[in-house]
Parts: structure tokens; C-alpha cells; sequence
């Protein structure tokens, strides 16, 4: 598309001002539903997804941080279709389709601040289960021998009203359920040592 709009910019124009019959739109989703991407550009689109090389792992700082957490307002905005499609479906269905993908996702998106309580629990030789799920949720570390949940939690999201809501919902279900729960924040994990580790989860 971004081919058209450069060399035929008239063409661009057009298709902006067309009216599409419901007919055309159902034949135009059904074509995208059937087009299959190779490997090569899928992995291009997750890098793009992920950030390039100026933005990933970035830090922001503490001013920053409250503007953004400040400005930021969850989008209403959500197509028609997509709405009438999601309600045909069935929760059970929803849950089997959504779920490899929320896996996978979860699974790729290590944070630092995990990776550096990782090392530490290493160092110390403390056998763990990295992004373990435990009932509806997934937790950063869960020691099997001490059924304890390790949460890391950055400043910035986790700062957040309803971010501090959803964690307490979060912990009342892991004591209800029997494991313990230590949240770790992102000034403590900064200037952690293995000794200090090693209090919690001895």
C-alpha cells in the first residue's frame, strides 16, 4: 500500500474516498484470512513489534515516566466487525484461540529486572520456574519448593492506581490458593544482593 500512495498518490486518494458494499468487505476478509506470511517476514514484523534499536531498552526517567503515566487513557475505539465477530464466538473458543498466543507472548517479553532476580536465584543455586502460570495468571518466578510467586515490578505500570488494584487481586487469589507472594520493586531489585535474596527465600 505504502507503494501506491508514493507512486500513484491519485490512486491512494480514490480508494480513501470509496464506499465498500458489505459484499466487498466480506470478500476482502475473507482473502486476508486465507493469505499466509512466510517465516522471513513474520520475523520482521516481531522485531518491528518489538521496538528497534534506539527505543529497546530504554529508561526512562522519573519525569518522564509521570507524564506518560499521566496522558495515557485506555482506547474505546474498536471496529464493528470485529466486535460482531468476537460475540459470535463462544468463551471456551475464545479462551482456546487466545491462549498459544498469550503464552508465546508471555513467554518472549522477559523484563530486566526478572532477568536480573534470575541470576541472583542461580548464584545462590535455587531451582525456580521462570513465567509459570498458576491458575488464571502468570507470575515472573515461582519456587516449587518454597510455593512462593517472586513478582518484579517496574516503577511505571506498576505505579499505576489501577495496576496496584489488579496486583492486589492478584495476591488475595495466591494466599487464597496456598502460595506466598514476594513483590519485588524496581528500586529494590537495583541494589539487590544475593544475601538479601536469599532472606526471602531461604
Amino acid at each position: 500500500m505504502s507503494g501506491i500512495s508514493v507512486k500513484r498518490p491519485w490512486l491512494a486518494e480514490a480508494n480513501r474516498k470509496r464506499v465498500w458494499t458489505p459484499e466487498a468487505r466480506a470478500k476482502c476478509a475473507e482473502a486476508a484470512r486465507k493469505q499466509r506470511h512466510s517465516p522471513e517476514f513474520k520475523a520482521r514484523m516481531s522485531l518491528r513489534l518489538m521496538g528497534n534499536q534506539y527505543t529497546k531498552g530504554r529508561v526512562h526517567t522519573a519525569k518522564t515516566k509521570a507524564k506518560l503515566s499521566a496522558s495515557w487513557k485506555p482506547s474505546k475505539r474498536r471496529s464493528e466487525g470485529m466486535r460482531r465477530h468476537w460475540r459470535g464466538i463462544s468463551v471456551e473458543e475464545r479462551r482456546a484461540r487466545l491462549r498459544p498466543a498469550l503464552i508465546a507472548s508471555v513467554n518472549t517479553s522477559v523484563s530486566r529486572l526478572e532477568l536480573i532476580v534470575r541470576k541472583l536465584l542461580d548464584e545462590l543455586g535455587v531451582s525456580y520456574i521462570p513465567t509459570k502460570q498458576l491458575g488464571p495468571y502468570f507470575v515472573d518466578i515461582y519456587i516449587p519448593a518454597k510455593k512462593l510467586v517472586v513478582e518484579c515490578d517496574g516503577a511505571y505500570w506498576h505505579g499505576r492506581p489501577d495496576m496496584r488494584e489488579r496486583d492486589r487481586k492478584r495476591d488475595g487469589w495466591m494466599r487464597k490458593n496456598g502460595y506466598k507472594v514476594l513483590r519485588l520493586l524496581e528500586e529494590e531489585i537495583s541494589d539487590l544482593a544475593s544475601a538479601t535474596l536469599l532472606r526471602f527465600v531461604a
